[in-house]
């Protein structure tokens, strides 16, 4: 089954590297660069999992988070969060505002087959 995965991230670099990634391992990637991008994606394209990233301009990814939580859309949706950032403060705040797990940049094709194995 080819699964749609939502990509959100403002750095372009790592949007299109991860892209690559998913395209190889036979999914379809769909890359947006912000929190409000993500929310119209949600609703437009559906995705099967999202793996979006926390330190964003405007809307981080706690708050993108929430809001598609919010969605009829979003509530059953997988969301990962990706950060540089670690430690157990941003685990508990994804967890609180819905998320399912954290994943600490760089992140390697490994890893990413591993979270397919566990929410798709």
């Amino acid at each position: 089954m080819m699964a749609r995965i939502l990509i959100v991230d403002d750095h372009v670099g790592f949007v299109e590297t991860l892209s690559r990634t998913i395209k190889d391992l036979g999914h379809c990637p769909i890359g947006v660069f912000g929190g409000c991008e993500a929310i119209r994606a949600v609703t437009k394209k559906r995705p099967d999992l999202i793996l979006l990233d926390y330190m964003m301009p405007k809307l981080n990814g706690i708050e993108t988070l929430s809001r598609i939580r919010s969605l009829p859309e979003g509530k059953t949706i997988p969301i990962v969060i990706i950060s540089a950032i670690t430690g157990e403060t941003l685990k508990k705040r994804t967890l609180a505002a819905g998320g399912n797990k954290t994943l600490q940049k760089p992140i390697d094709t490994e890893t990413i087959k591993n979270i397919f194995t566990e929410f798709l």
